[in-house]
């Protein structure tokens, strides 16, 4: 099965058209990132705002799953007891000076 995805980029001022699904009331600018699909919408501001589904009730209805995996830095486990050399191991890898 193949599936088709259409994807238009807008810039230099050119904004997409408000998405059907959103209310007049929903705030809407044209900036960030706007995905269109079969059973509504999700928009991500510019500059690393929160997403958002839309309509704004499939947003609030919305359950995160729990987290499924452990936080690493590097190859240490955060909050274990070698998690502060891998600090140090990191910044070292990128030139940072301990001292």
């Amino acid at each position: 099965m193949q599936l088709t995805v259409t994807f238009t980029w807008y810039e230099g001022g050119l904004k997409p058209a408000r998405p059907a699904v959103m209310a007049d009331n929903e705030p809407f600018d044209g900036n960030g990132i706007l995905f269109i699909g079969d059973k509504g919408a999700l928009s991500s501001p510019g500059w690393g705002g929160r997403p958002r589904l839309l309509p704004l009730s499939r947003d609030t209805e919305y359950q995160r799953p729990p987290p499924s995996l452990p936080r690493w830095l590097g190859r240490f486990r955060v909050g274990s007891a070698t998690a502060p050399y891998a600090r140090n191991a990191v910044h070292g890898a990128a030139g940072f000076n301990s001292k």
